[in-house]
């Protein structure tokens, strides 16, 4: 089979066309952590565009190639603009803020009750033996500290999700810890922590249009939209408020936004730290509670090695500041 197409726009019709003549039928696509080759380039505006731009010509050939497709499925973290995914002929269908779809990405609390049941009470007794949780403690404490833990994720739907690899690993550690950032942390959030430091410590999750959040723009990313995408917020509230455009009244979409859990807000506080002042989990574990003796000794010893003015002016933000989201465990 020879293609005679060079662009990508004009390769996958191409080639699709011909395989489904090849084969007599349609071609399933499916396509994981789309977003990719931009997310981790989001740093480097320049790179990240080039990307963008590749993946453009290709769901732009992707969509012209419909009458020889029969199905595609494509996952990704972050729904970026400009990658012919949001452009118009759209056949692709966004299931992220379907109601229907809301459960699917992790554990709903009927499936957690349902699937888990067996593991509860063995994971109870072992906690309890090991002095993880207090003597007397029941099923429904343990339960409702797991939900504490890790559940909290909302798309608009009936129910809240649990993060599954955080469950699966807590039933096989039967301990409550951290384990969601070791699936793998998105490495584009580290150059634009570097770039806008303050704006992830002074996070403002109280108003955003539903327009700013449903996509990110490679141009100008929001906080606010790259930590949802990203997996660190969740939706708290959604309402509409009558607008008028041109004459014309419409409903504009808002949301509100909050750490799921505190696993979540735990990683994430801890993420921001290290990101900041580029140190590893020893050294930041060793920063914070230097730091934290010495506001109780009323001073910061100069010599310390996490000593700087970015270090003792964020840090006075962190905590005077009694609306930053920042807490220190």
């Amino acid at each position: 089979m020879t293609i005679t197409k060079q662009d990508i726009d004009r390769f996958v019709p191409e080639l699709f066309n011909k395989l489904k003549d090849k084969y007599g039928v349609g071609i399933v696509v499916l396509i994981d952590e789309y977003d990719a080759p931009v997310a981790q380039y989001i740093g480097n505006p320049e790179l990240a565009a080039g990307n963008s731009k590749v993946l453009h010509d290709f769901y732009t050939g992707l969509k012209n190639s419909i009458k020889d497709t029969r199905f595609a499925f494509v996952t990704g973290i972050s729904r970026f603009a400009y990658t012919a995914m949001d452009s118009d002929p759209n056949h692709f269908y966004d299931l992220s803020f379907d109601p229907e779809y809301a459960g699917i990405c992790g554990f709903t609390i009927t499936e957690l009750d349902e699937f888990f049941q067996y593991r509860m009470a063995e994971t109870l007794k072992i906690m309890v033996d090991k002095g993880m949780m207090e003597s007397g403690s029941q099923v429904k404490d343990l339960r409702q500290e797991i939900l504490n833990w890790y559940d909290g994720y909302n798309w608009l739907g009936p129910e809240r999700v649990l993060n599954p690899y955080s469950i699966l690993y807590f039933f096989r550690q039967k301990i409550f810890e951290v384990f969601w950032p070791f699936s793998g942390q998105p490495s584009h959030l580290s150059a634009l922590i570097k770039e806008k430091s303050y704006d992830f410590i002074q996070l403002k999750l109280d108003d955003y249009l539903s327009k700013a959040i449903r996509k990110v723009d490679l141009r100008r990313p929001g906080t606010v939209p790259i930590l949802f995408h990203s997996g660190y917020l969740t939706i708290d509230r959604y309402w509409t408020v009558p607008e008028t455009v041109g004459g014309k009244i419409f409903n504009a979409g808002h949301f509100s936004f909050k750490f799921p859990n505190i696993e979540v807000e735990s990683s994430y506080n801890s993420f921001l730290f290290q990101t900041i002042f580029d140190c590893d989990m020893d050294e930041y574990s060793n920063f914070r509670q230097e730091f934290l003796e010495a506001l109780a000794k009323n001073g910061i010893r100069k010599k310390s090695p996490y000593f700087s003015p970015i270090f003792f002016l964020e840090s006075l933000i962190i905590i005077i500041n009694p609306m930053s989201t920042f807490t220190m465990r």
